[in-house]
C-alpha cells in the first residue's frame, strides 16, 4: 500500500469519527447560550405569579445539555435550573395558595430532572455509538490493509515464477 492510500484512508477515518451533528461550539459560545435562556426564564419566572408554573421553562436550558461536548453537564445545567426555580419561589409575589405553588414548583423539578435523565441517556447512547463505529472503522482500515498485503504479496510471487 501506497502512503496516499493510507493517507486516504486515514482521512476519511477522521472525518466519520466526529458525528455531523455534533458541531463543536467554543466553550464561550455555550456558556453563553446557557446565561441567556437562564436570565431570560427567570426574569419570566419572578414576574408570572406563585401558582403558575414559572419553573417548566428551565427544562430549555436542560436541553442545552444535548450540545454540551460531556454528558454530565446535563447534571450541571439541571442543578442550575432547579436553584433558578428554587429562587423564584422566594422572590417571587407572595400566593393565595401555598399547596399549589409548592405542587407546582415541585412538578417543575421533576420535569427539569427528567429531561436532564433522558437527556443523559441519549448523550451516552450517542458516545457508545461513536466509539463501537470507531472501533469498526479500525477493524475495516486493518483488514484492508492486510487484504493489500496480501494482493501485493500474491502480484509479486506471481511475477517471480
Amino acid at each position: 500500500m501506497t502512503e496516499d492510500q493510507a493517507s486516504n484512508i486515514t482521512s476519511a477515518e477522521t472525518q466519520t469519527a466526529t458525528p455531523a451533528n455534533k458541531r463543536e461550539e467554543p466553550l464561550v459560545v455555550f456558556l453563553a447560550y446557557c446565561a441567556v435562556i437562564s436570565v431570560m426564564v427567570f426574569i419570566f419566572d419572578l414576574f408570572m405569579p406563585l401558582g403558575v408554573a414559572g419553573g417548566v421553562p428551565y427544562v430549555c436550558l436542560v436541553l442545552l445539555g444535548l450540545r454540551a461536548r460531556s454528558p454530565n453537564v446535563t447534571f450541571g445545567l439541571a442543578i442550575f435550573g432547579t436553584f433558578l426555580t428554587i429562587v423564584g419561589y422566594y422572590l417571587s409575589a407572595p400566593a393565595s395558595t401555598p399547596w399549589i405553588v409548592l405542587t407546582n414548583r415541585g412538578l417543575a423539578i421533576f420535569v427539569i430532572w427528567t429531561t436532564a435523565v433522558v437527556v443523559y441517556q441519549r448523550a451516552m447512547s450517542e458516545l457508545a455509538l461513536m466509539h463501537a463505529n470507531e472501533e469498526l472503522e479500525e477493524r475495516v482500515f486493518k483488514r484492508t490493509m492486510e487484504l493489500q498485503d496480501k494482493e501485493s504479496g500474491g502480484t509479486n510471487m506471481r511475477s517471480g515464477v
